[in-house]
């Protein structure tokens, strides 16, 4: 076994250090694919702003945010509706604000 293992240690040596190296390398590739980015939501509460009876009386209503008007040419608002959403990171990654925008 003194010859064998003198003439193939090396050999032997380098296969086990590769495959290691192998199994090691294609685990932390497994966990890297597995850390995902996930938004999950649900809405809490959603109230309509203009009853469905009588909205004619409604009809002068400006919605505005911050000083700027809701009510640019591209946007209709036939149905105001006030909706609360909360947005929830499911994943395993943080999510930053570059990855909103």
């Amino acid at each position: 076994m003194g010859t064998w293992w003198s003439h193939h240690g090396d050999a032997v040596v380098s296969t086990a250090v590769g495959a290691l190296a192998t199994i090691l390398i294609s685990f932390i590739v497994f966990r890297y694919q597995r850390t995902f980015r996930r938004l999950s939501y649900s809405v809490i509460a959603r109230q309509r702003l203009v009853p469905l009876m009588g909205y004619q009386e409604y009809s002068d209503l400006r919605i505005q945010f911050r000083s700027n008007p809701a009510d640019e040419p591209w946007v209709v608002i036939r149905e105001p509706w006030i909706v609360i959403v909360s947005i929830i990171n499911t994943g395993r990654q943080d999510i930053g604000p570059t990855d909103i925008t």
